[in-house]
């Protein structure tokens, strides 16, 4: 049994980054946990978002990310400033 979780990567600015790395990332650390592809990950997800990242998701609308499919999609075409 793993008593250390692997560590979330963090996503800081849109700008001559790669989005879909942080969301493979983010993936990869939540399999190497041992945790099922859920509804949780809608919730732990925006976690990982910082600065420009973060401004993004919480200029959303309520509702905009009904599940985890939905935020998955829209951090995906979010091209940034």
């Amino acid at each position: 049994m793993i008593d250390q979780f692997a560590p979330l990567s963090l996503f800081i600015k849109w700008q001559g980054s790669k989005h879909n790395s942080h969301l493979i990332q983010f993936i990869i650390t939540w399999i190497a946990n041992n945790a099922k592809i859920d509804e949780n990950w809608k919730m732990i997800f925006p976690k990982t978002l910082k600065a420009l990242a973060f401004q993004w998701y919480d200029k959303q609308s309520h509702g905009t990310f009904p599940n985890w499919i939905t935020l998955r999609d829209g951090f995906l075409a979010q091209v940034g400033p």
